[in-house]
């Protein structure tokens, strides 16, 4: 009799388990996803109002700038700028990803970006690139160019100019200029329409 009675306390035990695990299976939410960016992949953007926005899973092919005779001098080398936002540091303007880059602090202009070339070279060309995916709308951004032997007296290059990027042409811009010896490069930016602080996802010094 006591072991029948221990069997349909047991069932009772039991059924009452599985009642209360549908239940609470059965209203349980949705689990969302959340996906966290990795390292700089910065796969974001900021409007022409400054607001950061989340990239779209875009196809299209993306416009590549013509390219340019001789090597890259600024790349992989060390850079500096007077201050970044989050995570938008120096050195990605110098990593050969236009996917990453370097944002200076914002409404504090001027936002200066320097590279140490390493030794004294001659350089001609510089070219400034952003990401090029059409989700970085056309921005004007007002920089200059400056050079250095020893980083502490800089002459000017190229006096402060409006520079339209635009992602119908490689969201890229390249100036040319007389051959000058350089060891240290600076762009000094004033403005920037797309956001609060100038921008670079490329710094490249031909």
């Amino acid at each position: 009799m006591k072991f029948k009675v221990w069997i349909t306390s047991l069932s009772l035990i039991i059924l009452v388990g599985i009642i209360f695990a549908a239940v609470l299976l059965f209203n349980m939410p949705e689990a969302e996803i959340i996906s966290v960016s990795a390292g700089n992949s910065q796969e974001s953007y900021v409007s022409a109002e400054g607001i950061p926005q989340e990239s779209s899973n875009e196809s299209s092919t993306l416009l590549e700038p013509a390219s340019i005779s001789g090597e890259n001098l600024a790349l992989y080398k060390a850079v500096s700028a007077d201050a970044n936002i989050q995570v938008y540091y120096a050195r990605n303007s110098v990593d050969g990803n236009v996917n990453t880059y370097w944002e200076g602090a914002s409404n504090a202009y001027p936002n200066t970006l320097t590279v140490n070339l390493g030794e004294t070279v001659s350089i001609k060309t510089i070219r400034i690139r952003l990401n090029p995916k059409p989700m970085w709308g056309v921005r004007t951004q007002t920089f200059s160019i400056a050079g250095s032997l020893d980083d502490e007296t800089y002459s000017t290059i190229v006096d402060s100019t409006d520079y339209t990027f635009d992602p119908a042409t490689a969201n890229t811009v390249t100036v040319d200029f007389d051959a000058v010896s350089v060891r240290y490069v600076r762009l000094e930016f004033t403005a920037n329409s797309g956001a609060p602080g100038g921008q670079v996802a490329e710094f490249e010094v031909y």
